[in-house]
């Protein structure tokens, strides 16, 4: 039996032979059948528009998002994506190589027994070393500018451990800039909101402190962390951050504290990444959130510190940035939240200044404020406290900060004089007003702000 079916098997292989081309007939078969899919998109695109024969589009659209998984373009793209992390993985060097880096160094040091040190003659013989031995690995750290980057001492050596740990820092980063561009759906270099949620949801489990999260907590943990990311790394609200600033932004350092192999040192209950600091932030959104529908309302929000904010102020937080059915949910709780507690920061005061710009004029004038700060003098008396003529505030505001024009207040001049969030605080917090209006008496305290 079993020699009669390979009898026909050899039969039907001789009626039907099978070429077996070559690598380079290959390649040349899946060149023509790339040039025909263009060829067949021109045609279709002259039938649709004959001025195209003529006048050369200088102008192609961005596909629609529902474009079929199974398009020419689209299994293209993802394919170029695959090959560009797979060439991307390989020239990332592993710990090993790194320590076989760091030996050879011991051996190019200068001749001091008592110092690890390298001169430029040592480095560059390093260098080469190197190259001969990791072909195109290590070669961007072996330049003449990487050198000199570094501090040197009298004879002009650097120190053979510093180098390591930049290595280090350089690998690390390349990885994790790696591990993000595996999540970038459009391949554009740019993470949209849902696809960073991937991203941390994936690391979650080799962060000390939330690796065992309850699930009910999840999804709230996952809007704590993303919002930290989106709100320093895209303060213009485009919808995305880049990849290679998420990589190596301070966001990102923070985060990798948690790593188990971390060297950072300080407090982790501290980091915005912990659990206990999760926790305190998602504790105080449920006592503002009275009637327990995750979400809070105008009236709710203005509990917030002791009913400090002007009623003014947290309306136009409403106005000004999106809610749920009039309520404020969890994710625009965290961004004003973020913009409260970091209120130095460039992402803070262009969060503070949509709300002030009421007119969306481009700059605060002596209308903006009187029309914030006469809810603080009603504060200032319902709290027993002599209230202040708005004229002087006006001209304190002003003198502050010193701005381009007698009579307008742009931007830039909040950002440029280093007191922006000053004006915003004193315009929208009573106490806020209060303690700046009582600086001196006040300088001896040691106000205890959010890190």
């Amino acid at each position: 039996m079993t020699q009669r079916l390979g009898d026909i098997l050899t039969s039907y292989n001789r009626k039907h032979p099978v070429s077996v081309k070559s690598a380079a007939g290959k390649e040349n078969e899946i060149e023509e059948a790339y040039k025909k899919i263009l060829e067949d998109g021109r045609k279709q695109e002259l039938s649709r528009d004959p001025t195209v024969a003529i006048i050369p589009r200088f102008f192609v659209p961005k596909k629609a998002k529902n474009q079929p998984k199974d398009s020419a373009q689209a299994i293209l793209k993802s394919e170029a994506r695959r090959l560009k992390l797979f060439n991307k993985k390989l020239g990332v060097p592993s710990r090993q190589e790194i320590d076989v880096v760091a030996d050879i160094m011991e051996d190019c040091k200068d001749d001091d027994p008592f110092e690890t040190k390298l001169n430029y003659p040592g480095f560059c013989t390093c260098g080469q070393k190197v190259e001969k031995r990791f072909p195109g690995k290590f070669s961007r750290f072996f330049r003449s500018k990487v050198f000199l980057s570094f501090q040197r001492d009298m004879q002009g050596r650097i120190a053979i451990d510093t180098f390591y740990k930049y290595m280090q820092q350089k690998v690390a980063r390349d990885k994790v800039e790696i591990a993000l561009m595996e999540f970038d759906s459009e391949g554009d270099g740019f993470l949209r909101e849902s696809e960073m949620e991937r991203y941390i949801r994936s690391v979650m489990p080799t962060l000390a402190t939330v690796q065992h999260m309850s699930p009910s907590l999840l999804p709230y943990y996952l809007i704590h962390a993303v919002r930290r990311y989106f709100f320093f790394l895209d303060p213009n609200r485009r919808g995305k951050i880049s990849i290679q600033e998420t990589a190596t932004s301070h966001v990102m350092d923070q985060m990798m504290e948690l790593l188990p192999n971390s060297s950072a040192g300080g407090d982790v209950n501290r980091n915005w990444f912990s659990m206990s600091y999760f926790q305190d932030i998602y504790n105080q959104f449920i006592q503002l959130d009275l009637d327990g529908n995750k979400k809070l309302s105008k009236r709710e929000l203005m509990n917030f510190q002791k009913r400090t904010m002007t009623d003014t102020f947290v309306t136009r937080i409403f106005e000004e940035y999106p809610t749920e059915k009039g309520d404020l949910d969890y994710k625009g709780y965290m961004d004003f939240v973020l913009a409260t507690k970091y209120r130095k920061t460039l992402p803070s005061l262009l969060y503070f200044w949509r709300l002030m710009d009421v007119r969306k004029w481009g700059y605060l004038t002596v209308w903006t404020i009187n029309y914030f700060f006469r809810e603080i003098n009603k504060k200032l008396v319902e709290n027993n406290l002599a209230a202040v003529h708005v004229e002087d505030v006006r001209d304190e505001i002003f003198d502050m900060v010193s701005p381009a024009s007698p009579n307008e207040i742009t931007f830039n001049d909040l950002k440029n004089c280093g007191c922006g969030d000053t004006v915003f605080t004193i315009l929208s917090d009573v106490n806020g007003f209060w303690a700046y209006d009582n600086r001196e008496s006040l300088k001896g305290s040691d106000p205890d702000e959010g890190n």
